[in-house]
């Protein structure tokens, strides 16, 4: 026997809440080998490369902006107190995979264009160069419509994720 709700739009409410929770999601994965325990270290600064896919998507997106998310790493960890710019360690950040929609697929069709994702691995060294832990983030974004599908606004989730993501899991080992 099927539930009959008195209140006919919750059921379409309680999917559509759904589909908010589910449509932005951010993941870490530590590597098997790393060994990384935070002991306070302030790091120099954040250096951020592409891998040889992420440098191919990277042609192709007119979205995606190096030093946008490179500044929003930093600004995150300069929050969270963790920069400091005579220390030796160094935060490396290298973009494995970027997937952007186009502005018109995010706005039109929303999450069933797919989803934005930026995926990324994350070493932190010290002052010998040597690594002292390393994992990968995930950052992905598949909202859409008037309000959530606009480039700006996807990308600033994004980066956010991204660096929120990288700041927190280095506090938290």
């Amino acid at each position: 026997m099927l539930y009959k709700s008195k209140n006919k739009n919750l059921i379409p409410l309680l999917l559509l809440l759904s589909v908010f929770l589910t449509g932005c999601a951010g993941s870490v994965k530590l590597d098997q080998l790393s060994n990384y325990k935070y002991n306070g270290e302030k790091y120099s600064g954040v250096d951020v490369t592409l891998s040889q896919k992420a440098q191919k998507d990277y042609e192709n997106n007119d979205e995606f902006d190096k030093n946008a998310i490179q500044q929003k790493i930093f600004n995150h960890l300069n929050t969270k107190n963790l920069i400091n710019q005579s220390s030796k360690n160094k935060l490396h950040v290298e973009i494995t995979d970027i997937s952007i929609r186009s502005n018109f697929a995010a706005v039109m069709f929303g999450f069933m264009a797919g989803s934005d994702s930026i995926d990324g691995k994350v070493t932190l060294t010290d002052q010998s160069n040597n690594n002292r832990g390393s994992f990968t983030v995930s950052a992905s974004y598949a909202l859409g419509g008037t309000g959530g599908g606009q480039d700006e606004t996807r990308m600033r989730w994004l980066y956010d994720k991204f660096a929120e993501l990288t700041a927190d899991t280095i506090l938290q080992n």
